[in-house]
């Protein structure tokens, strides 16, 4: 089968699972990702059969994702285990870690390669090498056989085969082109199966005229000629000329000499654009092909015999209306069971953007071929088509189809899959989407209080990007058994919902925490809460683009209100609005607050609850204007009361010009427990944006000198870009603080509250990518007694991630034991993934008991390179990061002792 000629730009969620270290103490409990139904992947640009590559008598699938990922073209592969009720995620995924490979630009299976009673597949890329993966039991996803180039062989890898058993020696054999460039004469290298990793061809099929592109198509043809040897058919689609296909017969010792040349005078540019095996359409014995005319709207139909012959014995005329250059054909099993195989041809309409694909099921009268249309929506300019059997997915006596759409919104690419059944249809019985990117998942992460009242706090989490920046919400409600599943998740419609999401408090006093949305449109869409969450805001305000946020009680009447910061205002002056909470809010400001200062200053650019400062009942209120004095800054505090204000109280100014003070205000608790709540104050411009953080203590009276800096800034790291009470991490009694920078900064650092509080952190969280400014204080997700901690990068491997931790002080109840069919029953070590890897990678174990558990790596000689985990652990899930930058390439393995349990796999380093 011929792999498409359209490839694509990728921006894709696949989505790393990279476990951060967390020192001294602090321990990661949950981590939370999201998948997307948007990306530009190219998923679905590659499409084939494997075979039963875990031998479970189900026939599985495969899906190259050429495009992957971030327009870096690395690409990615998908495996899909076919059973009696198969699901639609990926049982195995191979990531390329080379930018430009495009791993995936072809897919096969491989037939039995090593005969080792297991199917195996055969994984093409742009060049240099192919792979093969054998099949097992428990199927991993490092290459077994990789396949090097020749010198000149600048594509090597663009189509990849099955070649059947061309000589009969019960192994499989494989295919492999080289397209030097699309103008030479081409290459096809045929490597005979065998169980000793030989990566040498056996047999090399030069192409025999320039400008004939052999090896654009490539297949095995079946057995043509019913002499027990499996033959193989190949395309040269003659890019300025009429172009030709080759037939080579297998035999006890197969040669490179055609048996039988195809070619057809008139004007085809690509006779030959595509070829494939049709399997036994007529059901005399002999199997048949299949030839594709692009440029023509035709595909030839060749009947095998005793005697081949270049006559077609049907020509198939496809609508006009078609693109004929979209073409695509595939043997396609036997859908109804009849014993006829049945073949399909996909294609295009440019006109209306469809992708088309006709399925003719095989009858012993050609002239009364059935056949039916399937169609859809592709929502591109190009479709990327790609069309294959499925064998028996499902094994329920009926061979199936699978068609990928690499094109399909904005190239993030979809497979659908056809059943076969005794009156196939049209209907889609299963979809396969990719995992996407750019959803900016954890864009914002914040304490929601408990918002169903069930004890437990919650969490909300946003992605803005979601469904091309539509934006979605997602609820994790807290438990005992806290996990990274989210209980409800709100999808939004064209204004990005939820980018980003805020803590409401309680705003109408019916012991239920509330929340906001923010749109892209500028509404403010206020959520009350219940113990029934729905998705219909009960509340919308407008006043402009800003940020709003929970401002406390500030007039002490029980109802939470809520403060909203317009920066932009009237040229960037700037101004607050303040909204006090009752029985029944509305979207009109209680008050409003304007800077009598001159224009420029972005007053409102960040706005915060201050806690109560002076101790007197009521909430105050902090505002920063980032730009006063040519970006000098400055910060203001209003005193809550029953009659609230609009003069500021407190005015605190920075000594250092242009340190954009006040760019980021928190309330900090009370971190020296003397009654009175402290604020934090950012100036992120400070020294050339390495950036600083304050401390202010409250007091009654409440002075304007900074108690405490937190200068832990490095170059362009903009410390202090996000600043928060961590509530009380450790359990002392006292507040804490946590304080992180620019997603250039490489860490987040917590500072434990105390009579005597210093700026030495005492607690710093690191990863192997940095973290974006999303931190939060979350309660008490699991109810233990201690706070917890929200940290978010909404750009990790561009789709985003958060991670939830617990307090170090407490005993690690949770480890996502999983409850109901999630329950963890037996030891288990994951593939290592990404992998092959460069030069990090992450290792996942499963235990289902408490015990002592030790994670090695090794060399291929036996050598230990390094002890990862030696330790007492409790039962749940575990990850844990590898770092092999100081490693050489090659193949390690990686063995888990736990008890009785020992388990070994092995993965490659690429560098």
């Amino acid at each position: 089968m011929k792999t498409s000629r359209f490839v694509f730009f990728v921006v894709m969620f696949f989505l790393m699972l990279l476990r951060t270290e967390l020192f001294p103490q602090a321990q990661l409990i949950q981590s939370f990702t999201e998948k997307n139904i948007t990306g530009y992947s190219g998923f679905g640009s590659s499409v084939s059969s494997a075979g039963d590559l875990n031998a479970d008598g189900y026939d599985d699938i495969v899906v190259g994702a050429p495009e992957y990922c971030d327009g870096q073209r690395y690409g990615r592969v998908s495996i899909y285990f076919g059973g009696m009720d198969p699901d639609t995620t990926a049982d195995v995924t191979i990531v390329s870690t080379t930018q430009g490979r495009r791993l995936g630009f072809s897919v096969s299976g491989a037939g039995d390669f090593n005969s080792d009673g297991f199917d195996d597949i055969i994984v093409g890329s742009y060049g240099p090498d192919a792979y093969l993966y054998y099949g097992g039991v428990n199927m991993d996803n490092v290459p077994d056989v990789i396949f090097h180039k020749s010198n000149g062989d600048t594509r090597f890898g663009y189509n990849v085969s099955n070649a059947g058993d061309m000589n009969n020696d019960g192994y499989s054999d494989i295919m492999i082109a080289a397209i030097t460039n699309f103008d030479s004469e081409g290459k096809v290298y045929i490597y005979f199966g065998n169980n000793s990793n030989d990566n040498l061809p056996d047999l090399t099929i030069n192409g025999l005229k320039q400008r004939f592109s052999t090896g654009n198509a490539i297949s095995s043809a079946g057995d043509l000629n019913n002499d027990e040897y499996d033959d193989i058919i190949i395309g040269s689609d003659g890019q300025q000329d009429t172009g030709a296909v080759y037939i080579f017969l297998g035999d006890s010792i197969p040669d490179n000499i055609p048996d039988l040349l195809i070619s057809e005078n008139g004007n085809y540019t690509v006779f030959g654009y595509d070829v494939s095996s049709a399997g036994d359409v007529n059901y005399d014995g002999y199997d048949d092909f299949l030839v594709n005319i692009g440029g023509n709207n035709t595909t030839r139909l060749y009947l095998g015999g005793e005697v081949l012959d270049t006559i077609p014995d049907k020509i198939i005329v496809c609508d006009s209306s078609f693109v004929s250059n979209g073409f695509d054909i595939s043997y396609a099993g036997d859908l109804n069971n009849d014993g006829f195989s049945d073949f399909i041809i996909g294609d295009e309409n440019a006109s209306d953007q469809k992708w088309y694909a006709t399925v003719y099921l095989g009858n012993q009268n050609l002239d009364s071929i059935k056949s039916y249309i399937l169609q859809g929506n592709a929502y591109s300019l190009y479709i990327d088509q790609s069309v294959s059997s499925a064998g028996d997915f499902n094994n329920d006596g009926f061979d199936d189809i699978i068609i990928g759409i690499g094109g399909f919104k904005n190239q993030s690419g979809i497979a659908y899959m056809f059943l076969g059944k005794d009156s196939p249809d049209e209907f889609v019985d299963y979809t396969f989407n990719d995992e996407g990117r750019n959803n900016y998942f954890g864009v914002s992460a914040n304490h929601f209080g408990d918002i169903n009242n069930d004890g437990y706090d919650d969490i909300i989490l946003s992605a803005g990007g979601y469904d091309n920046g539509k934006g979605a919400v997602y609820f994790y409600l807290g438990s005992e058994e806290a996990d990274n599943t989210a209980d409800i998740v709100m999808y939004g419609d064209s204004l990005s919902v939820g980018s980003p999401v805020c803590f409401a408090g309680d705003l109408n006093n019916d012991s239920y925490e509330d929340y906001i949305l923010s749109c892209s449109n500028s509404d403010k869409r206020i959520y009350l809460g219940s113990t029934q969450i729905d998705t219909i805001p009960d509340l919308v305000i407008n006043n402009g683009s800003g940020s709003i946020n929970f401002a406390g009680d500030l007039n002490s009447d029980g109802y939470n209100d809520l403060v909203f910061g317009q920066p932009e205002y009237n040229s960037t002056r700037g101004r607050i609005y303040i909204y006090f909470g009752s029985d029944n809010i509305d979207a009109i400001p209680d008050l409003t607050i304007t800077p009598v200062l001159n224009a420029y200053h972005d007053f409102g650019c960040s706005v915060s609850t201050a806690g109560d400062l002076n101790n007197d009942g009521y909430d105050d209120l902090i505002v920063g204007a980032q730009a006063y004095n040519s970006y000098k800054g400055r910060a203001f505090i209003y005193y809550g009361g029953a009659l609230m204000d609009t003069i500021a109280d407190i005015i605190l100014d920075p000594i250092v010009p242009s340190s954009w003070f006040g760019s980021e205000v928190s309330n900090a608790g009370d971190v020296n427990n003397d009654g009175y709540d402290d604020i934090l104050v950012s100036a992120i411009g400070y020294n050339n944006f390495n950036g600083t953080a304050y401390l202010f203590y409250g007091g009654s009276p409440m002075d304007a000198i900074r108690d405490l800096e937190f200068n832990q800034g490095g170059y362009d790291w903009s410390w202090g870009l996000s600043t928060i009470s961590a509530g009380d991490i450790n359990n002392d009694s006292y507040d804490d603080i946590m304080i992180a920078g620019s997603s250039n900064c490489p860490f987040i650092r917590i500072y434990y509250g105390g009579s005597n509080m210093d700026s030495t952190p005492d607690l710093v969280i690191t990863g192997e990518y940095p973290y974006s400014n999303e931190i939060s204080e979350v309660g008490d997700f699991n109810n233990d007694g201690y706070a917890d901690i929200l940290v978010g990068n909404s750009t990790y491997n561009n789709n985003g991630k958060v991670w939830l931790y617990t307090d170090p002080g407490a005993p690690l109840s949770i480890e996502y034991p999983g409850t109901g069919s999630n329950i963890i029953t037996e030891f288990h070590l994951e593939q290592n993934y990404p992998n092959p890897f460069n030069p990090f990678t992450v290792i996942s174990y499963q235990l289902p008991v408490a015990g002592n558990v030790i994670l090695k790596v090794f060399d291929v000689l036996g050598k230990e390179i390094a002890t990862l985990v030696n330790e007492e652990k409790s039962a749940g899930n575990y990850e844990i990061d590898f770092n092999a930058s100081s490693l050489s390439s090659g193949i390690y393995f990686y063995r888990l002792s736990a008890g009785s349990y020992t388990q070994t796999k092995k993965m490659i380093l690429l560098k």
